[in-house]
């Protein structure tokens, strides 16, 4: 009888205030008390007291830590209507002990959110979350998660969801589905799932892979790399004086193998046919990893390669590029001409491939030279102009296809997957030589970059390698993998 008597002095006074806005048809609604507040969750009551012909109306409540609620935010729509205007909902989960919230009985209709009377109470706690289920199980950076079970509460700002622990971005709320985004991580990583709903904890069985394209393989110590190769599962980096052997496949090094002759630095290396051909400033020479057999080789028509010295290479060997095309190596000057000349192993003999410079830069800060589907691409970099050439070995003609977009000088590293060039690392354009993580992907059918996410270390790269679609690149203290399908 109390209830209703103030079901009516409250209508009474709506009534009177709006008795002269007779254009007004939608519903009134009046938030009734909060009841039945226990440690597992309260019963809210409200009242509709003016009826509406619109068939899409919905009775619900809204329940908000502030007095103004925001739109969207703990919304519980729904609510059957009896016969005399009444409705209720069992609360049973998302509010804790001890705090106080507002709630509001409400009316969704066609032309808008009808609210009623807003009325605090104190909250004895609820029911604790439980998480059955997620799908998907894996996916990088922006993937949207949907996470089923039951007592997730209706109020964001009563909810946290964890995965690992990297707190991740809650789109949309509901008592039994929770949708999240993954955020920016920098490093991916199978972890549990947790669900913190007004103070409570549910924890998945099951992880979910965060897929993030760069993985820390290993740290690495006193490595000096001069120039590198890979043939089959094997990578093999030059150093002062011997070769350092990693297998891909076990991600184990093993035994390094010395030089039969003076100590000194590689240059450059290519492989044709499994073997490697490496240039190093005191000669030109073949290697049979299988034999482990060395062979002097025709050295280059090239005589200042002589003088690139142990502390100097890093800035001079710029002015040369190296690379395997159609079976031949390819060496390249860029000092104050432009002169290509191509190594044929069958005859031990060089000779002059192309002598004609159609506009490349020489004496550049930085160079790079690859094969990629039986073309040439040439990458130069003279601060502050960039550019990438392509080189048709059918008519010997070269054609400026656009500029080389990351942001670092030289020592990059270089590496193909899936018909594919990708570019990371190196020395930036800033002053006094920083470094970069960034890694950008040349597709040589559409002809353009596509950037990725960056490595979260800013390095020079002093080695890269491809195995299985991964890439793998060492700077000066790591090695990282690289899966451009995680990114």
């Amino acid at each position: 009888m109390m209830k209703n008597l103030k079901y009516l002095i409250i209508a009474s006074f709506i009534f009177i205030s709006c008795e002269k806005q007779t254009e007004y048809e939608g519903p009134v609604v009046l938030t009734g008390d909060v009841v039945q507040i226990t440690p597992l969750g309260a019963e809210l009551h409200g009242r509709v007291t003016h009826q509406t012909d619109d068939p899409g109306v919905k009775y619900g409540f809204i329940i908000s830590k502030k007095p103004s609620p925001e739109p969207g935010q703990g919304e519980i729509i729904g609510c059957d209507v009896d016969q005399n205007g009444y409705f209720s909902f069992y609360m049973g989960s998302g509010h804790r002990n001890d705090a106080k919230y507002y709630v509001r009985a409400c009316a969704w209709t066609a032309g808008g959110l009808v609210y009623g009377n807003r009325l605090l109470f104190e909250s004895q706690g609820s029911n604790p979350p439980e998480i059955d289920s997620f799908n998907p199980h894996s996916g990088p950076i922006g993937t949207q998660v949907v996470i089923k079970g039951k007592n997730f509460g209706y109020m964001k700002d009563e909810m946290n969801v964890y995965f690992g622990d990297v707190k991740v971005i809650v789109d949309s709320l509901s008592d039994q589905q929770i949708k999240v985004t993954i955020p920016k991580i920098s490093l991916g990583s199978d972890v549990i799932i947790s669900v913190e709903a007004a103070g409570k904890k549910a924890v998945s069985a099951e992880k979910f892979s965060m897929w993030f394209p760069w993985k820390k393989i290993q740290d690495i110590n006193n490595l000096w790399i001069g120039a590198y190769f890979q043939i089959g599962q094997l990578g093999y980096m030059l150093n002062k004086g011997s070769l350092s052997i990693l297998d891909f496949q076990t991600m184990q090094w093993n035994e390094p193998r010395n030089y039969p002759f003076n100590e000194t630095i590689a240059l450059f290396a290519g492989v044709i046919d499994q073997t490697a051909y490496i240039l190093f400033p005191d000669g030109f020479r073949s290697y049979d990893p299988l034999g482990n057999q060395w062979k002097d080789l025709a050295f280059p028509p090239v005589p200042s390669i002589r003088e690139i010295h142990l502390w100097s290479q890093y800035g001079v060997r710029y002015n040369y590029f190296f690379t395997v095309l159609n079976n031949k190596i390819i060496l390249g000057t860029l000092t104050d001409n432009m002169v290509m000349y191509e190594y044929a192993p069958e005859t031990n003999s060089w000779s002059v491939l192309s002598d004609t410079n159609p506009g490349i830069l020489l004496a550049p800060a930085g160079s790079f030279a690859l094969s990629l589907n039986g073309s040439l691409y040439l990458g130069i970099n003279k601060d502050p102009v960039s550019q990438f050439w392509k080189f048709d070995s059918g008519n010997n003609d070269w054609s400026l296809i656009g500029e080389v977009p990351i942001n670092s000088r030289n020592v990059w590293g270089l590496a193909i997957a899936n018909d594919k060039f990708f570019i990371s690392f190196g020395r930036n354009n800033e002053w006094p030589s920083e470094s970069t993580g960034e890694i950008w992907e040349f597709d040589p059918i559409r002809n353009n970059w596509l950037n990725y996410h960056s490595c979260p270390e800013q390095a020079r790269a002093t080695a890269s390698f491809s195995y299985n679609g991964k890439l793998y690149f060492i700077t000066s203290w790591t090695m990282w993998e690289f899966d451009p399908s995680k990114n």
